[in-house]
């Protein structure tokens, strides 16, 4: 009789799942931070600049000034930098923009899973490439620092836009249903996912 002894190093252990993790980890990483394919689209980063020269905005006068429901008024709410201010949207002008958007699906309703792969590659290119100019809008618009914005807006429509490329044509294939057991034999019964576009119980156009 032979009798073997097992040591077991806990701190050895321990090394190799860190650096299994960590690889892990970098390898998600990079393919967000360096993304393949996708069209390249470059942006101005003067966009993420304020207008030239820099106001403050009075928001106490702001506040007690009558409510003007025609434009609206955009700041730096961490330093009360005046941004300017956009035209709001009329019920004419919601409409014709739903139209626009229900004209535009018609197209994306008949794409293929390749093509929404590209656009989603092209989106995820987009933002890696323009981070920079897209953390300082955020910021700007939000008053969130810069790390926030990195990890809050950058990183997490990455990850969004890299898991819909490599897994949204298998979440909307079409999906079997069971029959029941007295029709198995004539019917055929599936689920089958349609883009619908702009849908809204409360407006119709």
């Amino acid at each position: 009789m032979y009798s073997h002894e097992v040591t077991l190093d806990i701190g050895q252990l321990l090394y190799y799942a860190a650096a299994a993790l960590v690889t892990y980890y970098a390898l998600q990483f990079s393919s967000i931070l360096l993304p393949t394919g996708g069209e390249q689209v470059v942006v101005s980063e003067e966009l993420a600049e304020p207008p030239q020269p820099e106001t403050k905005f009075d928001l106490l006068k702001h506040e007690k000034a009558k409510p003007d429901f025609s434009v609206v008024k955009c700041w730096d709410p961490s330093t009360l930098t005046y941004l300017g201010e956009v035209k709001a949207d009329t019920k004419d002008s919601v409409e014709q923009k739903i139209r626009k958007c229900r004209a535009a699906q018609e197209t994306w309703s008949k794409s293929t899973f390749a093509q929404r792969r590209q656009l989603m590659k092209t989106m995820l290119r987009f933002v890696v490439e323009n981070q920079a100019t897209i953390a300082k809008v955020a910021v700007r618009d939000s008053g969130k620092t810069v790390t926030d914005a990195i990890f809050g807006e950058v990183l997490v429509t990455c990850e969004k836009l890299k898991w819909l490329a490599a897994k949204g044509e298998g979440i909307l294939r079409n999906e079997k249903r069971a029959t029941g057991s007295l029709v198995w034999f004539t019917k055929n019964v599936w689920v089958e996912y349609r883009p619908l576009g702009v849908r809204s119980p409360r407006f119709e156009v």
